[in-house]
């Protein structure tokens, strides 16, 4: 019985996105076979079926913002995104050493490069 009314709760709580249309297969399936052996559970889906249309209506009716409405809201959007960009600091002992007198790319502005060794004289091979 317990079981019987948890499944029941959460086919319940899928009704909305069973209406929506957003619901797996698998998902979309389960609801189905359940709205087909529960009436009060099928009275319970056109319910929110006709919430679903009423507040798309509803949003329809509307209308767009005004232009004035979508600027303000655009400059607020770039304002907040400016805002968390992260700035870039350079690191420190990452940095290559940069020579005035010399372009980046040519010799004078890389760091020293020691020779490799090879292994067999470093154990005296």
């Amino acid at each position: 019985m317990i079981n019987k009314r948890l499944e029941r709760q959460e086919i319940e709580r899928l009704l909305p996105w069973h209406a929506a249309g957003t619901l797996s297969r698998r998902e979309a399936d389960l609801v189905e076979r359940a709205l087909a052996g529960d009436t009060e559970l099928a009275q319970r889906y056109d319910l929110v079926r006709q919430e679903l249309a009423e507040t798309i209506h509803l949003n329809e009716t509307l209308g767009a913002p005004s232009e004035r409405a979508m600027e303000k809201l655009f400059a607020a959007i770039e304002a907040e995104e400016k805002a968390r960009a992260p700035r870039r600091r350079p690191r420190r002992g990452h940095q290559r050493p940069v020579c005035p007198d010399h372009v980046a790319g040519c010799e004078g502005s890389q760091p020293e490069r020691r020779p490799r060794r090879d292994a067999r004289a470093m154990l005296g091979r």
